[in-house]
């Protein structure tokens, strides 16, 4: 009853209701209900990811092969994120750029688009063939998947934040953002 309550409020929200609607919404979220949520969350997290892993099994060990063999690298991408509460996990990912990518940036700061501890080239010359089409498609993502059951990540979440840029933590942290696991998707995709 609770949840369609809340479900009808914000569709009047959504419609132009008033602030003070939403304040009542979100006093009508008491702890208990909030604790029952995340559980939910977490447990459809849990089985999503582990049937999403049994299903794209064969995809993401074909993956993985086409970039060993056109790279001779290892496949999985290992970066150390910020997490819920700021706690730090190695997030996966395919890999997409060479190996010395990193070491390359300092070359490449001059051409950086972004502002601030973000880093971002259009047609970035550290990005493989294969590593291009999996961005394309996003299957560099599939990996994510066992963090996603690992507890570290959630399918609907803000980005993971990469710990050298220290700007946008602080902001997530005076957000709040940093009290939910991230995601593979949110409102920043």
């Amino acid at each position: 009853v609770f949840y369609l309550e809340t479900l009808f409020c914000a569709v009047r929200t959504i419609w132009g209701s008033s602030k003070a609607l939403v304040e009542e919404i979100l006093k009508k979220c008491n702890m208990h209900n909030r604790k029952y949520f995340w559980k939910v969350k977490r447990t459809v997290d849990i089985i999503l990811s582990l049937v999403a892993l049994i299903v794209f099994a064969p995809i993401m060990l074909l993956i993985g092969l086409v970039i060993f063999c056109f790279d001779g690298h290892n496949p999985i991408f290992k970066q150390t994120r910020a997490g819920r509460f700021g706690k730090e996990f190695e997030m996966y990912k395919f890999r997409t750029m060479v190996s010395d990518a990193e070491a390359r940036k300092g070359e490449l700061m001059k051409l950086n688009k972004m502002d601030g501890p973000v880093f971002k080239v259009d047609n970035d010359p550290r990005i493989t063939k294969v590593g291009k089409f999996l961005r394309m498609t996003s299957l560099d993502e599939l990996p994510q998947l066992w963090n996603i059951l690992k507890g570290d990540m959630s399918f609907v979440g803000p980005r993971p934040v990469v710990l050298t840029e220290t700007r946008l933590l602080e902001l997530r942290r005076q957000q709040g953002a940093d009290m939910v696991r991230p995601g593979i998707t949110g409102l920043a995709q």
